[in-house]
């Protein structure tokens, strides 16, 4: 279980990451009798020889997993069959303070690497992955001080540096979450930060982002997902996955052009002619929030991977009547998450992107024609990423890939852009199992 500064913190073991400990992560360790000097000392070695670009064996592989990223059983051995020592580097590189980075930063780890190795025909249209990973033990600075140290203030420098100006996210990434027994899904928060000002301006929001992802370990529903599932007592630790939002700046929002989640296996069967063993996708303009949560009133596109053309709809009237009026976006001004109207956004729109989500309402525009009116009536349903063929195919392969390598249907997030070479171009930013 979690704990609190002036409330109980059985459970909280902290991790064995040894190196360059605080005294609050030394207490950490000398209350919860892990982290024995043997290990330590194995640690360092093994550290340093990664550093030192040496080639490390199985074992050595399976701590420096343990150390960096997880030790759930399954995850593990995902990781330590797939993970090069470059891939290790990397994430030392972009890890700020100790500890474990958590199911949903292994997670997104796993699934492009996964793609770059099982579906390289691919890799060129994966977007660059720009991630910062707050390790598990910064959260123990957090319970005990409430407050972060000097190293990981410098370290949170060195994050902002990296992302320049641009916006991000910061995501909850728990040693439970997104794994193969406990998903806590929509149970923690995540906070979107524009990025923009002054220095300390940019630090302060940075800092107020990460303490309200901790403080979201204690909402209601978490609690409450903890205690019906037997996990009060079960030990789980808070790392932080810190992202860079995909998109561009049009006007003064910030977005991509479209993003979604998908499914390995579908769950919903609105054709007959569906195959669930296809996956599906849900897509939407603007940030992908729409798509994973619901929206009385407004409508994502919904895909059949092996029908992907195919529609509930027999008009452009109802494709219409069915489609998405609000778009979510990132207000550069307000410095803040929002929604506003497609209409308004659609002249910010870029041209080669509005072929990709916006349709013609033909009978609405046919009607105007008639009384002497006419004018063109657009609207959002990502029908030109549906009919995007090759896209279609490489959604449904990586999805059935990712399928076969965890053993188990998937659901992954992801956002696009269209490319100057005409693809569309993926950044995927989450995957996880789904429980059976």
């Amino acid at each position: 279980m979690f704990g609190h500064a002036d409330v109980e913190i059985t459970g909280y073991a902290g991790t064995d990451s040894c190196v360059s400990m605080s005294p609050v992560h030394r207490g950490a360790y000398a209350a919860n009798g892990v982290g024995s000097m043997s290990r330590v000392k194995e640690i360092i070695r093994v550290r340093e020889k990664l550093e030192s670009g040496q080639t490390l064996e199985f074992q050595e592989k399976r701590l420096l997993c343990n150390e960096l990223m997880t030790r759930e059983p399954r995850m593990e051995k995902l990781i330590v069959k797939w993970f090069d020592e470059e891939d290790y580097r990397t994430v030392l590189r972009h890890k700020v303070g100790d500890g474990v980075i958590g199911g949903k930063a292994c997670g997104v780890l796993l699934a492009r690497k996964l793609i770059r190795e099982k579906l390289p025909e691919y890799e060129s249209l994966l977007l660059p992955h720009h991630s910062w990973f707050i390790g598990s033990d910064v959260f123990a600075e957090y319970l005990w001080e409430e407050n972060f140290s000097e190293r990981t203030k410098r370290e949170f420098g060195e994050l902002l540096d990296h992302l320049g100006g641009d916006p991000y996210v910061v995501r909850s990434s728990s040693t439970l979450e997104d794994g193969f027994d406990h998903a806590f899904t929509g149970k923690y928060e995540s906070v979107f930060c524009t990025n923009q000002g002054k220095e300390d301006e940019r630090i302060e929001e940075l800092r107020a982002a990460v303490f309200r992802v901790y403080k979201s370990v204690w909402n209601e529903s978490a609690v409450e997902y903890r205690r019906t599932r037997g996990l009060t007592h079960t030990d789980e630790r808070m790392a932080l996955l810190v992202q860079r939002v995909e998109g561009m700046r049009m006007g003064g929002y910030y977005l991509p052009l479209a993003a979604g989640m998908g499914c390995s296996y579908n769950p919903y069967k609105w054709m007959e002619q569906m195959n669930p063993e296809a996956g599906m996708l849900r897509i939407v303009a603007g940030l992908g929030t729409r798509a994973v949560e619901r929206t009385p009133g407004d409508y994502p596109r919904l895909i059949a991977l092996d029908r992907a053309r195919g529609s509930l709809y027999a008009t452009a009237g109802e494709r219409h009547k069915y489609s998405q009026r609000q778009v979510d976006v990132l207000d550069l001004k307000s410095a803040g998450h929002r929604t506003i109207w497609l209409e308004e956004l659609m002249p910010l729109l870029p041209e080669r992107g509005k072929k990709l989500i916006l349709s013609h309402d033909t009978d609405a525009e046919q009607r105007l024609q008639e009384m002497g009116r006419y004018r063109p009536v657009l609207f959002a349903d990502c029908q030109g990423i549906a009919y995007d063929n090759d896209f279609m195919r490489m959604m449904q392969r990586i999805l059935k890939m990712l399928e076969g390598e965890y053993g188990r249907p998937v659901d992954i997030e992801f956002a696009m852009e269209e490319g100057e070479d005409g693809k569309i171009h993926l950044n995927l930013f989450q995957c996880r199992p789904l429980r059976q």
